[in-house]
């Protein structure tokens, strides 16, 4: 059961200072700018420039993954897959493209398609651990939780520091019950990142299935503090647990 946010799917966006020497300055300007309006939210602007880009050097796989990126972002997943698929078309080793038509595909509810996607992107790239964190997500997806926490492991074994793979491994481990290795996985996530209020969260859930209400409320309250979106989401989730552990009474 997915108890709260699962944290970002990774989408990756190359850097434009990687391929300027293998494609025309036009291209490059149009390219980098693209990425700017991204960052500022003008998606039709940058999708406007990455076609202007791809005019320039249609053969050139990144811009695609690219365009396809800010075509997600504004929820046009078929068109994302598309521009997906034209990358690996191009080059079938671009292991972002792969990892990227995965999350695309995951957002669908294709969950078996992303798999193989995020499979192929491993193989290419055995270390990258962005592909293992988002097929964990999909394993999970499937109730198919140890598989599920395998992957988190190796994400977290490549990037130590990667909080959201945590995070997810807590609520892995929550699912099976095994409530004491959740709040170790919510303990780094939040010491790693004190202001991520999903890990406050998870923690005050897990401490309130275990009876320690006082340590619930803490957990909560940081989280409301920081995020008081989640309030409605988190309460619903106490009163799930609440009534569980009336049952069990």
């Amino acid at each position: 059961m997915r108890i709260l946010t699962w944290g970002l799917l990774s989408i990756l966006i190359i850097d434009a200072t990687s391929i300027q020497s293998q494609t025309s300055k036009s291209s490059t300007t149009y390219f980098a700018r693209a990425k700017e309006r991204y960052a500022k939210g003008l998606l039709d602007d940058a999708i406007a420039d990455y076609t202007t880009a791809i005019a320039f050097e249609p053969s050139y796989a990144p811009f695609y993954n690219s365009r396809g990126i800010v075509l997600f972002t504004k929820g046009e997943a078929d068109k994302a897959v598309a521009d997906y698929d034209k990358a690996i078309e191009i080059d079938p080793e671009f292991a972002e493209a792969y990892n990227n038509r995965g999350t695309a595909r995951f957002s669908q509810g294709k969950v078996e398609e992303a798999i193989i996607d995020y499979n192929r992107a491993i193989e290419i790239d055995p270390d990258y651990a962005e592909a293992y964190y988002n097929r964990g997500n999909a394993r999970f997806m499937q109730r198919d939780l140890t598989a599920s926490i395998a992957d988190y492991d190796r994400a977290v074994e490549i990037k130590p520091r990667y909080v959201f793979a945590y995070n997810n491994r807590g609520i892995a481990y929550f699912t099976l019950r095994d409530t004491k290795a959740a709040i170790l996985n919510y303990n780094r996530a939040i010491q790693i990142d004190p202001m991520y209020a999903e890990a406050y969260a998870n923690r005050g859930l897990a401490h309130l299935f275990l009876g320690k209400a006082a340590a619930a409320d803490k957990d909560f309250e940081q989280c409301f503090k920081l995020n008081p979106v989640l309030r409605p989401s988190v309460q619903k989730r106490v009163d799930e647990i609440n009534r569980l552990r009336l049952l069990k009474q």
